[in-house]
């Protein structure tokens, strides 16, 4: 996906519906942090920059839900 537009169609899972995904996700009383990663992301890098937002928002009082 990081090569390729949200509306591109994928041959096998067709158009992502991101933005669907992430307004139903707003819509129910959740924080949501969401970017498209550039092209050549590094995984561990990213996953690391995930892991820091994830820890300022517990830091603020967020409680986590299963």
């Amino acid at each position: 996906m990081e090569d390729h537009s949200f509306e591109e169609k994928h041959p096998k899972y067709g158009v992502a519906e991101y933005e669907t995904i992430l307004n139903k996700l707003r819509g129910q009383n959740t924080v949501v942090i969401s970017e498209k990663r550039k092209a050549g992301t590094d995984p561990s890098v990213y996953a690391e920059k995930v892991k820091k937002q994830i820890d300022s928002l517990l830091k603020k009082g967020f409680q986590l839900e299963q």
